[in-house]
């Protein structure tokens, strides 16, 4: 019986952390020395969140819907997050776009290595067939997770819908 609660216990975990309705769109990963920048461009239509993992060092993450470079300078960005953890930015739909990004390599450490995810709100999707987004780079270790995750969010819909019947 214990083992039957823990399966439950794990497809409604799964089951909630679907239903978020966040999409990845794209993710990158790269290295940055200690006190410089690595700039991206974004140009996803919506209300994007910008999550990024610091892997190894320190990582922040600045925004700015009007400077292409933006810095720790606070007139250089419009958004930012700078936490010794997880760095996340909710940029709104209304922002003009291309928004520039920088991630900041924090002087603690002698390089930073992370992982930056872009992510788009499910609910902003609806059922409009004219919004469509495909990733600009993709790679085989990517496409394997996202099947695994389908997979495994499959298999605890089935087990919660035989557990409830």
């Amino acid at each position: 019986m214990q083992q039957v609660w823990l399966v439950f216990l794990v497809a409604v975990v799964l089951l909630f952390d679907n239903a978020k309705g966040e999409i990845r769109l794209h993710s990158v990963s790269g290295e940055v020395g200690r006190g410089n920048f690595t700039y991206y461009s974004l140009m996803y239509e919506g209300p994007i969140s910008l999550i990024l993992h610091s892997n190894r060092g320190d990582c922040d993450l600045y925004v700015s819907q009007h400077n292409s470079k933006p810095t720790y300078e606070p007139h250089t960005y419009c958004l930012h997050s700078n936490t010794c953890g997880l760095d996340r930015v909710d940029i709104p739909e209304a922002f003009k776009r291309p928004v520039g990004v920088g991630v900041y390599g924090h002087p603690s450490h002698r390089s930073c290595e992370y992982l930056l995810e872009v992510l788009l709100e499910r609910s902003e999707l609806g059922d409009d067939p004219r919004v469509s987004y495909e990733p600009q780079e993709t790679n085989g270790h990517q496409e394997e997770q996202s099947l695994l995750w389908g997979i495994i969010v499959s298999v605890a819909e089935l087990l919660l819908e035989g557990l409830l019947l």
